[in-house]
């Protein structure tokens, strides 16, 4: 539902192996049920990192020269939307993903989500699908209308960032009579 993929839209699925091989093929299927194109992109991670240091690649993007792989962004060039699957995060801060994103291509990313991750992450009950929408409308809210943010940790840490600079898009995609799923922002 969030990439809003169209009969006959071709949809890149990139893996690096490092993301459950059944979300994978679950990806691939939920495709073709939609009659869109899915063509799948495997390859090693880049700048693989364990998930323990999940939050640590953000210092090291700043310094680094980085940049996609010529195949990646092609083939993302070509597509009509993409789903990213692997965990690579230092990939988001390539120069490309502001030329596709001003091209208005569409992007799911999914990092390091293993078959039992993911199930841990389905909400259980209805009520906690009505908590999930409305935790993501008051704060995609927030993040669309925002301007400026400010974090500070107990140990001093501030942290402040930019606003509004990219869409935010939330959806309530249905899953059945009267319940709705909760899914994330466009960057």
């Amino acid at each position: 539902h969030c990439l809003e993929v169209k009969a006959g839209e071709t949809i890149l699925i990139i893996w690096d192996g490092t993301v459950s091989a059944d979300l994978k093929e679950c990806c691939r299927y939920a495709i073709q049920e939609i009659k869109g194109k899915p063509f799948l992109l495997v390859s090693e991670p880049i700048w693989r990192r364990p998930l323990k240091e999940y939050c640590f690649f953000a210092g090291a993007s700043q310094k680094n020269d980085i940049s996609l792989p010529k195949i990646m962004s092609s083939s993302l060039n070509e597509a009509d939307a993409a789903i990213i699957l692997n965990s690579d995060m230092h990939l988001l801060f390539a120069p490309e993903w502001e030329v596709l994103l001003k091209r208005e291509k569409r992007f799911l990313f999914l990092p390091y989500l293993s078959t039992d991750g993911a199930e841990r992450m389905l909400p259980e009950s209805k009520e906690e699908m009505e908590q999930l929408y409305d935790c993501v409308m008051k704060y995609g809210a927030l993040l669309g209308e925002g301007q400026f943010a400010t974090l500070q940790s107990p140990q001093g840490t501030n942290l402040k960032m930019k606003l509004g600079q990219w869409d935010t898009r939330m959806h309530s995609g249905k899953c059945g009579k009267g319940m709705r799923f909760a899914s994330a922002f466009k960057m």
